[in-house]
């Protein structure tokens, strides 16, 4: 028996073009519409790759806009990260270098310890 032809309307395509826009895997959007994962990506190719496209675009507006603004940037950057391929990769090595030294110090311990008050001295033991 042969297999139905799927045929996309316009709004299932807006859909899987803003389900790719917010980070969607496309696997669990695949799922949603109940095909296979390669079938899927055959028929909704433009839409994947656009409305991906389009949520970096958004994602890296928005982050401009609030780091000019001064405002929390801690969420959006991971997802600048994640989706994006940002990585930190550590300083310049025009970076000035910070160099901390810790040092400990031990009590001194006295060099002749003096006896205790009630312990008998040394010429009294001999005696």
């Amino acid at each position: 028996m042969p297999r139905s032809r799927y045929v996309p309307t316009p709004a299932d395509q807006l859909r899987v073009r803003e389900l790719a826009a917010i980070g969607l895997s496309q696997d669990d959007i695949a799922s949603q519409f109940r095909l296979p994962l390669r079938r899927f990506q055959r028929i909704f190719k433009h839409e994947l790759k656009d409305g991906a496209a389009a949520g970096r675009e958004h994602a890296l507006r928005k982050l401009h806009g609030i780091a000019i603004a001064g405002e929390n940037v801690a969420a959006l950057t991971f997802w600048v990260k994640s989706q994006c391929g940002w990585r930190d990769t550590g300083t310049a090595p025009s970076a000035p270098t910070i160099i901390r030294k810790v040092m400990l110090f031990a009590p001194e311990q006295p060099k002749n310890p003096q006896p205790a008050a009630h312990s008998p001295t040394p010429d009294a033991r001999l005696g």
